[in-house]
């Protein structure tokens, strides 16, 4: 849902040992526009799976349909050892009525009256 922490969890093998590899997640938009990346350093044994988990800040973003791709690259990134296109799919659904557009806002007011401060100003004390 909208507004809340999200955890990406993936398996990756590779037959050989990967050292310094680049492990890159991205999110693309329903038309293919590019949202967002994160990447990271990726060394592991070969021959075996092994569990990947992206953890999120709650993402900005709202209603919508996101794909998901994932690559592994060589440490120069000259070598593009794998890639998983719609590796995954998110499906944002909004839950605040008082927000628009694609992405969150988020925030908070600060209104006349909620504050001691904010009224002895408004009320000219």
């Amino acid at each position: 849902s909208e507004g809340e922490p999200l955890v990406i969890e993936m398996h990756v093998r590779s037959e050989r040992p990967l050292r310094d590899a680049l492990l890159t997640v991205e999110l693309h938009d329903a038309e293919g526009a590019l949202v967002g990346a994160r990447e990271t350093r990726l060394d592991m044994g070969g021959g075996r799976d092994e569990l990947v988990r992206l953890h999120l800040e709650p993402t900005p973003l709202r209603d919508g349909r996101y794909v998901g791709e994932v690559s592994i690259t060589s440490p120069d990134r000259k070598q593009e050892l794998a890639r998983r296109a719609s590796a995954f799919e998110l499906i944002f659904v909004t839950k605040d009525p008082t927000e628009n557009g694609p992405i969150r806002l988020g925030g908070r007011w600060e209104l006349p009256g909620e504050h001691g401060e904010a009224v002895r100003k408004a009320a000219g004390h």
